[in-house]
């Protein structure tokens, strides 16, 4: 079977997926548009599911990071229409209607977050994607390079198989951090296997992990930066009061984050340690500010918004606002901290003329402040 060169209406949707990526696939930055293409592949094998035609799908991530999906189903038709096969219009055409194979579309069960516009998004955002359609007896095959086919639709010959088996890797030039978490993509196929009951639903991650950190907490704002445009990193490790404090912080433009630790255990609702840190980040700044003053609330909302920080501490009986320790109560740990940061954040801000500008661009018009 041959295919004909892709139309210029399906390079155009190539070209506006990868140029407006988050409008199709969510997040770029944190792993979960990469999960999103995932769902998408595997709706396509539920939908065959549903109408009957599929037993099994396979999901594994490959030790280079790129991503099989494999079904049992009917596979994907290689008729022409209007001189393109079939097969090639699904990974290079968006549609807005009901699956193009006519079933239902499975949006409502495992879209997560495509709006169920099928395969092209994947294509698009992939560095490469190689399909293989078992149908009819026959073995077709075809691979792409950024959502381009990179040559005509291949004949392999007769095949006592069936299905679909897409193999893709996501474009690191969209996907700057390119982390595939592995946990919700195993409790989501679990949680689809009670949903969809007699579907049998395989889960491999075959790359080998290893992690090191070379500077620490400063490495892990690097990665939820993605490469982003950023301050000059602010960085803070020392001990008082008998406690160990280890901060590193950036500004961007666009949203913020804060991640905290107490004795190494992730605290995600904060607490004092987190407060400390902003009162210290605000005090600082306004230091390096002097004379010309701002309230309290100007600062506040200047440092906040942007900021990518990581803070972490260490010390002797902690106090947690639950039995989960998700919430640091420690009132020491406020002060302690907020003093330190403050002193040490003016000083940075004072040798870094960058950091220091970035931030006073941010104020809003204002008064001195009642002395």
């Amino acid at each position: 079977m041959t295919g004909s060169t892709i139309a210029v209406s399906a390079l155009s949707h190539i070209e506006q997926v990868r140029r407006r990526p988050g409008m199709y696939v969510g997040d770029t930055d944190d792993g979960s548009g990469i999960a999103h293409m995932v769902w998408e592949v595997v709706g396509n094998a539920v939908d065959q599911f549903l109408a009957g035609h599929c037993s099994e799908i396979q999901v594994r991530i490959e030790p280079d990071t790129s991503i099989l999906v494999e079904d049992d189903g009917l596979g994907i038709r290689v008729d022409l229409e209007d001189g393109i096969p079939f097969l090639q219009r699904v990974l290079t055409e968006l549609h807005h209607t009901p699956t193009r194979d006519g079933h239902a579309p499975h949006e409502h069960l495992v879209r997560g977050g495509l709006h169920g516009v099928g395969l092209c998004p994947v294509n698009a955002l992939s560095q490469w994607l190689t399909i293989d359609s078992h149908r009819d007896g026959a073995h077709y095959r075809q691979t792409y390079a950024r959502g381009v086919p990179m040559g005509p639709l291949q004949d392999l010959g007769q095949s006592d198989r069936r299905g679909v088996r897409i193999q893709f890797l996501p474009d690191p030039d969209i996907f700057r951090g390119g982390w595939i978490d592995p946990a919700p993509l195993a409790h989501r196929l679990r949680e689809l296997a009670f949903l969809l009951p007699g579907l049998r639903l395989g889960f491999v991650d075959q790359r080998e992990h290893r992690f090191c950190a070379r500077h620490g907490i400063a490495d892990l704002v690097e990665e939820r930066l993605a490469g982003r445009t950023s301050t000059p990193m602010f960085r803070l490790q020392t001990t008082a009061a008998a406690i160990h404090i280890d901060v590193a912080a950036v500004w961007t433009e666009r949203l913020g984050s804060i991640d905290s630790y107490a004795n190494v255990h992730p605290t995600r609702g904060g607490g004092s340690h987190v407060e400390g840190l902003l009162q210290g980040l605000v005090r600082g700044l306004a230091r390096a500010l002097a004379p010309a003053g701002r309230s309290v609330a100007d600062l506040r909302q200047v440092i906040e918004a942007g900021l990518i920080a990581v803070v972490q501490v260490r010390l002797a009986d902690p106090t947690f606002g639950a039995p989960t320790r998700d919430l640091l109560t420690t009132p020491a740990v406020c002060t302690v901290l907020s003093a330190a940061v403050a002193e040490a954040f003016a000083d940075f801000l004072c040798a870094d003329v960058v950091a220091l500008q970035v931030l006073r661009a941010r104020l809003p018009p204002g008064v001195e402040p009642p002395r």
